[in-house]
């Protein structure tokens, strides 16, 4: 499969964080709402524009978009194909495949809020559990902040979601 080279994709880096874009373009693309594949195009082309990259990388991403892109603009996509060197038409090139592995959430961002005003947000596994959670929230700078020392009245744990604290 085809991948992207890419920084700061849930908290991972490289062509693995690429490859979960992909893999969720080429998923949504199968679906027949094309909202969902131009919003995964773009955030494909914004996060290659920005990644810190070698052009070996980004022209891989560069085929994949393209290819991806075809059935939505046909003629566009031809001459993108052959600007990118390809042999043969882009319309007869073999689609890209999305591995299932690419597909799961390493890290999990889950806000932080304060007398229910959101202040910050921590990445944490899926799996972590409650009091983790809960601990790594207590430590996070806005948080200590705002405690100013003293000690929560409750902190609520919505696993996967959010984390409130009461003061």
């Amino acid at each position: 499969m085809a991948g992207l080279a890419v920084i700061g994709v849930n908290n991972v880096t490289g062509r693995a964080a690429g490859r979960s874009v992909v893999a969720r373009l080429v998923i949504g693309a199968e679906e027949p709402s094309e909202r969902i594949v131009e919003s995964c195009l773009v955030n494909i082309e914004n996060r290659n524009r920005y990644a810190q990259a070698g052009a070996g990388a980004k022209r891989e991403a560069a085929v994949t978009l393209v290819q991806l892109m075809s059935p939505m603009t046909p003629h566009l996509s031809e001459d993108l194909w052959s600007m990118l060197g390809q042999d043969g038409l882009v319309a007869t090139a073999k689609w890209p495949v999305a591995d299932p592995a690419m597909l799961v959430d390493d890290t999990i961002t889950m806000p932080i809020q304060i007398n229910g005003k959101r202040r910050a947000e921590i990445s944490v596994p899926p799996t972590m559990g409650k009091d983790e959670v809960e601990e790594k929230a207590l430590e996070v700078d806005a948080v200590q902040k705002a405690l100013n020392g003293a000690t929560p009245k409750k902190v609520i744990v919505v696993p996967g979601r959010i984390v409130n604290v009461v003061i």
